[in-house]
């Protein structure tokens, strides 16, 4: 059997990834990328954060980075305010009513990284780590 190239075992593994925690996400009503955004803003929990910081995060358009905000804030899990010293800065903020789905995401996040990794050592997993990041920091835009 021919080996499958590098980049789509990567694209299965992503498809898979996506699929899977859209189908456990969907009772919660939002999707993968969203629920990385609400991630990402607990991650950022104290600091101001801005669209251009999700836009700069996750490698996206600031057109795709305003259409998740702005469905997140019509299911009222975050905020968004403009920066009163600069009126072209959108600061985005979490809203209480996300909390219980964070304790949601956290186990799922929880299993699939256990599905990711089933039959891994420690070393493995942080070797595996390591060998993505140098593969994203081989492809990236700079």
């Amino acid at each position: 059997m021919k080996e499958r190239d590098l980049g789509f075992t990567i694209q299965l593994i992503a498809n898979t990834l996506k699929k899977r925690a859209n189908q456990e996400l969907e009772a919660h009503g939002i999707t993968m990328k969203q629920g990385r955004f609400l991630g990402y803003l607990h991650e950022r929990e104290g600091r101001t954060t801005t669209q251009k910081d999700f836009q700069r995060h996750f490698e996206i358009t600031h057109p795709t980075a305003i259409g998740i905000l702005k469905r997140l804030e019509q299911k009222g899990f975050v905020r968004t305010r403009t920066d009163e010293s600069d009126r072209r800065i959108r600061i985005v903020e979490l809203d209480p009513r996300e909390e219980p789905l964070h304790a949601a995401m956290i186990r799922l996040r929880g299993e699939m990284e256990g599905k990711l990794t089933a039959g891994l050592t420690e070393e493995e997993c942080r070797q595996l780590r390591d060998l993505l990041e140098r593969v994203h920091d081989n492809i990236r835009e700079k």
